[in-house]
């Protein structure tokens, strides 16, 4: 009896360590695949935000052509640029760390109160005092935009932004 008691304690023991390999393997897995999710979400997320900041230097440059110019080119602005889509919530959001996430969904309530404060600009002092501030605002959010961007890249090791023009650089330089 000894003997097929000790069988048997080898047959539970290997099918136990069996489990656990087999577990691990499949966490090991799940996990490789949360974070390949992850890194596309953060790429598409980076790309959302270096569109906005590109939009920002036009509308920069625009109302600069349109100074430099007097008014023969270019033309002013009274808002700021639209920040695209979102990814929706099926993403693996839950995947980017919580510090991004926050600056990520919290930047169009903050372009939408900076909008505000423009427009309400407009109507209390009018477009010489409305103009220089969206100029203003939309280096700020620009320059914002591009530090998520940049987090994002930095934080999933993606590749740098290639650009065909160098905005960034125009961005970085602009005068507040």
């Amino acid at each position: 009896m000894p003997g097929a008691l000790a069988v048997v304690s080898l047959a539970l023991g290997s099918s136990v360590v069996g489990s656990l390999i087999t577990q691990m393997i499949n966490l090991l897995r799940e996990r490789r695949r949360n974070r390949r999710e992850a890194t596309y979400l953060a790429l598409r997320l980076a790309t959302i935000f270096e569109k906005f900041a590109e939009d920002a230097v036009s509308m920069i440059s625009d109302m600069a052509n349109y100074e430099n110019s007097g008014g023969t080119a270019g033309e002013y602005s009274g808002e700021v640029p639209v920040l695209g889509n979102l990814p929706d919530e099926r993403e693996p959001w839950r995947e980017i760390p919580i510090g991004l996430t926050s600056r990520v969904l919290g930047f169009e309530p903050y372009r939408r109160s900076v909008q505000a404060g423009i427009d309400s600009c407009f109507e209390m002092v009018g477009p010489d005092e409305g103009y220089p501030e969206t100029r203003k605002q939309c280096v700020k959010l620009g320059r914002r935009a591009l530090g998520i961007a940049s987090d994002l890249r930095s934080r999933y090791r993606l590749p740098a932004l290639e650009m065909e023009w160098d905005w960034v650089s125009t961005l970085n330089n602009a005068r507040l």
